[in-house]
């Protein structure tokens, strides 16, 4: 009889051939009982969406001294996201908008629109993992329902759909540039 591990034979009716290979075995079977049992309770509970989790998180990092590999978002080159969706239509990048608020409002002194055609005041913004959490989600809703009340448009798309569902992407921002431009005289 062979190791289901590493092919080499075993003794009687084992399945593996040494007490690495039986670990390996064990580790293997944990990890798929984990996903069958805890990938749905993870989905629901995640500890990651809980702020004070997150606190703890960025203190640690900080402490000791981690930064991500990659970084990405404001004053970052453009993503490759960012860059598809220049080239097909030609947007000034990082366009920024004025608020015009005063200090102690929920908004920024300022938005920086990832993409943006200022004529037609049409924002697209391409959305990156990090803005799956709670609290980015409500920052992003505040961000466009405060160009909204200025008169922008703002199309949302995540990463994901830019890289592979591009045809509908295009369709979406290719509609809206035209229906705009019917509105907005030039």
């Amino acid at each position: 009889m062979s190791c289901v591990i590493c092919g080499n034979p075993t003794q009687g009716v084992r399945k593996t051939c040494s007490q690495a290979c039986r670990n390996k075995v064990s580790s293997q079977t944990m990890s798929r009982t984990n996903l069958k049992y805890c990938s749905e309770r993870m989905k629901t509970n995640n500890p990651m969406m809980k702020e004070t989790s997150r606190e703890k998180m960025r203190a640690t990092h900080k402490r000791i001294g981690h930064q991500p590999k990659v970084k990405g978002g404001n004053g970052r080159e453009p993503t490759k996201p960012e860059m598809t969706l220049k080239f097909l239509f030609g947007m000034k990048l990082n366009h920024t908008v004025t608020t015009g608020v005063r200090k102690g409002s929920i908004y920024p002194y300022h938005y920086k629109l990832d993409l943006a055609l200022p004529e037609l005041k049409l924002a697209l913004e391409a959305d990156g993992s990090s803005h799956s959490t709670l609290k980015r989600k409500e920052q992003d809703r505040r961000k466009d329902e405060f160009l909204n009340g200025l008169g922008w448009t703002v199309l949302r798309f995540t990463n994901q759909q830019i890289m592979n569902d591009l045809h509908t992407v295009f369709q979406t921002v290719s509609s809206t540039i035209s229906r705009l431009k019917q509105i907005t005289p030039t």
